[in-house]
């Protein structure tokens, strides 16, 4: 969104990672008085009961697309942090996920 911002089409209020954005004037939501924290993340999923050798197959496709060089350029132009994740562990993050927002959403009351 950071032309949005730049061109004045979007007011930005806070920042929802843990540090602010370099460049970007706006604080995170801690700082901002929400004692809380989200990260933008993108993810591939596949259904439930796939054999391991698919899972492997799967997993070891999305590590040669983040190794990319096409990856690694996006990733540079829009600004983003890498914080890859295959397999198990971005399982246990979607997981963690799904806590923290299901918590922050009962405190809103929502």
């Amino acid at each position: 969104y950071r032309d949005q911002i730049e061109a004045g089409e979007l007011r930005l209020l806070a920042v929802t990672g843990p540090e602010r954005v370099p460049g970007l004037d706006a604080p995170t939501l801690r700082e901002a008085g929400l004692d809380t924290e989200f990260t933008n993340w993108r993810g591939i999923v596949a259904p439930p009961g796939l054999s391991d050798a698919e899972r492997d197959k799967l997993t070891g496709l999305v590590r040669k697309l983040h190794a990319s060089k096409e990856w690694k350029e996006s990733m540079k132009t829009n600004g983003w942090d890498d914080a890859f994740l295959a397999g198990e562990p971005f399982g246990d993050f979607l997981d963690e996920q799904d806590r923290r927002v299901a918590t922050v959403l009962k405190e809103l009351g929502l």
